[in-house]
């Protein structure tokens, strides 16, 4: 594949197979176990990915540095999560809030880290710089308060149910980018749920529904069958 990954880990022993995990399966990485050594190299050189192998405490800080130093998309691998449910779906929530694409568990296996890390490669390379400002524009209308948990479009709130409301909020973040039905899963429902894609259909009809209903929207969400889905202008009466 040769694609050019750069593999942060302050945890230890465990990089060692996942560096493993994807130099067996082609990819081309560059280990790093100190975060401000990995900066540096983000500085200087690019990354198709940044793949980051966290415990949750330190994930989120983590994040908030690789995303200042570059535009690459982020996958955290979180290890060590052992206080509930609870606590690993605030941990990933505050990963996706601080600019990573995708927050799985560093338990994956090999083949299926290595699906999830090309799909993500293949999702950034659509995402030409004109395709990415063209689309951008298009999603200027809409306003997320992530705090207050409140939607706005040019003004006029927009009621969500908490699902609908991640949901948009992953689909945002994306810029107009289609998100593969397996992340929206994953950031929606955690690292951990597998059989919630009937329910993923189920919210985005409704949350496609509500934005379509709204007078002061042009937006909407298509889906690509056999992909995933993204926002987008409406078509025009």
């Amino acid at each position: 594949m040769g694609n050019r990954i750069l593999l942060l880990d302050e945890c230890g022993d465990p990089s060692v197979g996942i560096n493993s995990q994807l130099c067996s399966s082609g990819f081309v990485t560059e280990l790093f176990r100190n975060l401000d050594q990995g900066v540096l190299r983000l500085q200087d050189s690019s990354q198709e990915l940044v793949v980051i192998l966290a415990r949750p405490a330190a994930a989120v800080r983590q994040c908030v540095a690789i995303r200042r130093a570059c535009t690459s998309p982020i996958i955290v691998l979180l290890c060590d999560i052992d206080d509930g449910p609870s606590n690993r779906d605030d941990v990933v929530s505050a990963c996706l809030d601080a600019g990573a694409t995708s927050v799985l568990p560093a338990s994956l296996g090999r083949r299926e880290l290595a699906a999830r890390v090309a799909a993500t490669i293949r999702s950034s390379r659509r995402m030409g710089s004109q395709q990415y400002h063209r689309r951008s524009s298009e999603l200027a209308q809409l306003a997320i308060d992530k705090a207050g948990h409140s939607v706005s479009i040019s003004g006029s709130r927009l009621a969500l149910t908490r699902t609908e409301f991640r949901l948009l909020l992953a689909l945002a973040r994306r810029r107009g980018r289609t998100a593969e039905s397996s992340e929206l899963v994953s950031e929606v429902w955690g690292a951990a749920a597998d059989n919630r894609h009937k329910s993923l259909r189920l919210h985005i009809g409704q949350l496609r529904k509500k934005l379509e209903a709204d007078p002061k929207s042009a937006l909407t969400v298509v889906n690509r069958r056999g992909f995933g889905y993204r926002l987008a202008k409406a078509a025009g009466p």
